[in-house]
């Protein structure tokens, strides 16, 4: 069950690295300034809309006992008189009020009747209790606080309004998402700028492979600071170091090679003429050689003859090597290689530097030819 997020988690990384490194580091910007500013502006916003609204309860608590003890004081001295608690308290303090005794009633403001009183306050003030809910009346919140003048006096209900703090706290809201959307997009250009010198490095370090590639063993980085990019630096140039005293070692060998072809193939071509004079000489003289002499004169004449070919395909190669351009040996090269034959005893031969020709052909190994005759 658990195979498919864990499957998952692999593709979304890889999907994360195909995005470029600029562009990822402004959107992890982005994304920690964007949660951070969430979980700020959110706390922020809570904190001051209990802070206000508990201040706003306080208040309309304390005004409402105000107005009861001054209402019992009414209702002791004029019991039943609504009308003299009415004009008593209607005083513009910023808040209306609804009294209501038997059939009875009264209100301070025309638009606040005793139909705005909430049910949920007759009861507790029906027994005596003082109570407090927030309702909307007349499309405005307002603060209710209802309790009994006195023991048989009139219910009162306090209309304390309370969209100010209502307003405020929008005002709140949109200051706060203003806020939080400019420190996330400062925080895209911050990540656009920490992304500067984090980049340029690994654009050195880039430019520094390629130049490298191209055949440059001299690429050197500047090994600034003490951070991970400074270690980057410093182990690239020691990898860059050690590459090149390797190149310069293969081509010093490859250059000792060189001369070695060269000085072998020129230093055996001294005696490989004088074993090909030899060679001609004693290929005149195979028709009058006896059976076991001729076969060994033959396998010699031949043997000088594979000698002479690889002598001139060392000097071709060293010839090669060195840049020059090719001779006809090469050709000759290239012509046994895709399987053209030499000429045999039987034709005209050219050994070294003189031209020979041979009217008996080259005898062949028989079954009574020696092993090492044809070896």
């Amino acid at each position: 069950m658990s195979s498919g997020p864990a499957g998952e988690r692999p593709s979304r990384a890889r999907r994360l690295r195909r995005v470029p490194l600029r562009p990822r580091l402004v959107l992890i910007f982005s994304v920690l300034a964007a949660t951070t500013c969430a979980a700020l502006a959110v706390t922020s916003y809570l904190i001051v809309r209990r802070a206000r609204l508990a201040e706003a309860v306080d208040e309309a608590r304390r005004g409402s006992f105000a107005n009861l003890r001054l209402a019992d004081n009414l209702v002791l001295n004029n019991p039943g008189d609504l009308g003299a608690l009415a004009r008593a308290l209607a005083r513009p303090e910023g808040f209306d009020v609804v009294g209501v005794q038997g059939g009875q009633s009264f209100q301070t403001s025309e638009a606040i009747t005793p139909a705005s009183i909430p049910a949920a306050l007759q009861a507790p003030v029906a027994r005596s209790r003082v109570a407090l809910v927030r309702a909307q009346v007349a499309q405005a919140p307002y603060l209710v606080v209802g309790g009994r003048a006195a023991p048989g006096g009139p219910d009162l209900y306090f209309f304390y309004p309370y969209g100010g703090v209502v307003h405020d706290l929008h005002q709140l809201r949109i200051v706060l998402l203003a806020i939080s959307g400019l420190l996330v997009v400062a925080s895209g250009f911050l990540g656009l700028a920490a992304a500067r010198p984090v980049l340029l490095p690994i654009r050195e370090v880039a430019e520094g492979a390629r130049r490298l590639q191209e055949g440059s063993l001299e690429v050197e980085l500047a090994e600034e600071g003490n951070d991970e990019l400074a270690d980057l630096a410093r182990s690239f140039n020691q990898m860059a170091r050690a590459l090149g005293s390797t190149v310069t070692d293969l081509r010093g060998l490859e250059a000792s090679h060189r001369r070695f072809v060269s000085d072998v193939s020129h230093e055996l071509r001294t005696p490989l003429t004088a074993m090909c004079t030899s060679a001609e000489l004693l290929s005149a003289d195979l028709p009058q050689l006896d059976g076991e002499t001729r076969r060994a004169a033959s396998l010699l004449i031949g043997e000088v003859y594979r000698l002479r070919r690889l002598v001139e395909d060392l000097m071709e190669i060293s010839r090669l090597d060195a840049g020059q351009p090719s001779s006809p040996a090469s050709r000759s090269i290239s012509a046994r290689r895709s399987g053209t034959p030499w000429p045999s005893g039987g034709g005209r031969a050219r050994l070294g530097s003189t031209v020979v020709g041979t009217s008996t052909p080259t005898p062949t190994p028989d079954a009574s030819t020696p092993s090492w005759a044809t070896s």
